[in-house]
């Protein structure tokens, strides 16, 4: 299968992380309809980190202040809404927030799925004058494994010269001791 990039919000709720094989997604931002906290969560920092660190040191994450459902179950229909009006848009509108009308985004969903075919879901049509706000986090991946620093305990190399200590950071796992751990500068010291 050919490899498409595609750069766009990844919208994210508290559930697994779905990219289909042979597509790669840059990520622009993360999406939550569930949760007003702008944080994420261990479990999905390790998965956005799985999928898009690529042996960087840290990650930025953008958390545009999408609209918020109403329940603990339709984080779905809220993350296909949203990538649809994104891919209708070709970009996140960051000067008004998207107001859907939540009564008729599922029959909508279920209508586009029986025609095959992805079309904007119904919003009010008042402006809007909520501008959205974007938050941003970081993903700390110390580690040379890639895997963010949430994914286990870290411990850090126990050099130092006069009062300056190393500042790398491995896993503990990753460094294969218990204990005291040495970088592989500081190891032969």
């Amino acid at each position: 299968m050919k490899e498409r990039k595609v750069l766009g919000p990844v919208p994210v709720a508290e559930c697994n992380l779905a990219i289909p094989k042979g597509i790669r997604i840059n990520l622009d931002s993360v999406l939550d309809s569930l949760h007003t906290e702008f944080r994420l969560t261990p479990s999905t920092e390790i998965q956005l980190s799985a999928i898009y660190s690529h042996g960087k040191k840290n990650l930025l994450v953008k958390l545009p202040d999408v609209q918020q459902q109403t329940n603990g179950y339709d984080c779905g229909v809220y993350a296909i809404a949203n990538l649809v009006e994104y891919c209708h848009k070709e970009k996140l509108n960051t000067q008004r927030r998207t107001k859907f009308i939540e009564k008729y985004m599922r029959p909508h969903l279920i209508s586009c799925l029986e025609k095959g075919h992805f079309t904007p879901f119904p919003q009010n049509t008042t402006s809007s004058t909520d501008f959205v706000r974007i938050y941003a986090r970081r993903i700390e991946c110390s580690c040379q494994c890639g895997k963010p620093d949430v994914f286990e305990n870290m411990i850090g190399c126990e050099a130092k010269r006069g009062r300056i200590s190393c500042t790398k950071w491995v896993h503990q796992t990753c460094s294969g001791v218990s204990e005291d751990w040495y970088c592989d500068e500081h190891r032969d010291a």
